[in-house]
């Protein structure tokens, strides 16, 4: 399995001299963009989308509907890979409606239908979270060029290289 880090300062990013998995270019998405509108931003761009997270949202159907939601959610493909199970839901304690925190996975363009139709019949609303991003598939050699292609985009917050890191376990 693998994690995605990110971090919004340039000092953090890694140098153009370090490794970085070719073919991989993380997107940061702003806050107030729907969901909807990054689909039609990677489709118009014809970009593949590996791994999503950070979109999450809250349904307006009643609290005792969590077991509803939950069976659902775990019915979908897109939802259940790379050692993750759908279902990812529970009741929020102070404002006492459900949320869902998914992780997006292959996301092509009968899995964007199908989650939009998801989104619908669970009455799903964005909670506007800033920790959306997203894993693109590019072309090798052409990281840097999608990278800062989507840097441009009104609504990319930033995007990063997908690089290798080493990590000292103490």
């Amino acid at each position: 399995m693998s994690i995605i880090f990110s971090s919004c300062h340039d000092s953090d990013l890694p140098d153009k001299n370090n490794d970085f998995v070719p073919g991989d270019v993380i997107v940061g998405i702003k806050a107030d963009i729907s969901i909807d509108q990054v689909f039609e931003l990677m489709n118009e761009e014809h970009v593949t989308i590996d791994r999503m997270s950070g979109f999450f949202n809250y349904s307006t159907l009643p609290n005792d509907s969590l077991t509803y939601v939950t069976n659902f959610l775990k019915n979908k493909p897109y939802l259940n890979k790379r050692g993750l199970t759908g279902g990812s839901a529970y009741v929020h304690k102070l404002d006492n409606v459900i949320i869902i925190t998914e992780f997006f996975f292959e996301m092509d363009i009968a899995a964007q239908q199908d989650w939009m139709k998801t989104m619908q019949t669970l009455e799903l609303k964005d909670l506007n979270g800033d920790t959306k991003n997203l894993l693109i598939k590019v072309d090798h050699g052409m990281e840097e060029h999608w990278a800062n292609k989507f840097n441009d985009h009104p609504y990319v917050e930033w995007t990063h290289l997908n690089a290798y890191a080493e990590i000292e376990l103490l």
